[in-house]
């Protein structure tokens, strides 16, 4: 290959990366107006559509650069199988956004009930440790261009972290047993809804962790 060829070629790799780690700010900031979306919600019983449009435009925004990077991706010199490693990668980050657009629709049909206190304080707890998830995942995308190893640590808090997330949603779960005796069936239904979308959102990160863990031996 010329030495202008060489050039374009990095540079195009430069632009994956940037793309990424793009990608992974816009995926965070989506999770991180969902934890402002239910802190109001818990602590004012308010239900915020300004909060909730900006989670739909950065879930939007994501998927957009995804599906640039994925073009981008396509016509790189990068090896074939490291490219689909990267592909799988962006697919599950960008889940992560998805599911927190689902929790934030699952709770706009959900602001007009009240839930117990318990119940509240089990869900803002589950919400920051998510949110908290999410920031290490941001990190290991990051990380995986310029420190595997690190990347490698990041992605085994990535995690225990979602081990945390299980048991506060088991906790979450219990509490749904008594408050959902009183309240219509549909509402109880969606609220176990909210919860399994919360849930997912950290599910969605340790599967991101692993596809890195996949790219970074493949790298090694």
């Amino acid at each position: 290959m010329s030495k202008v060829g060489r050039w374009f070629a990095e540079r195009r790799e430069d632009r994956i990366r940037e793309n990424f780690s793009k990608h992974a700010s816009l995926v965070y900031k989506t999770v991180e107006q969902l934890e402002k979306l239910i802190g109001l919600w818990i602590d004012k019983e308010e239900f915020s559509q300004a909060f909730f449009e900006k989670i739909k435009n950065y879930e939007k925004d994501a998927d957009n650069v995804r599906r640039e990077l994925l073009t981008m991706l396509a016509e790189s010199s990068v090896e074939s199988d490291v490219k689909v490693y990267l592909a799988r990668i962006a697919r599950q980050a960008d889940y992560i956004a998805d599911w927190s657009l689902e929790s934030a629709r699952v709770l706009q049909i959900l602001k007009e009930y009240k839930i117990s206190n318990n119940l509240r304080s089990v869900v803002k707890n589950m919400m920051a440790k998510i949110k908290d998830t999410v920031g290490v995942s941001e990190k290991a995308l990051h990380a995986m261009f310029r420190d595997l190893h690190e990347a490698l640590d990041l992605c085994d808090k990535v995690e225990r972290f979602e081990e945390d997330v299980d048991e506060l949603y088991q906790r979450a779960r219990i509490a749904c047993i008594k408050e959902c005796i009183d309240m219509p069936a549909i509402v109880s239904i969606l609220l176990l809804s909210l919860l399994n979308s919360l849930e997912n959102i950290a599910d969605t990160c340790e599967n991101t962790s692993d596809n890195i863990r996949e790219y970074v031996v493949r790298r090694a």
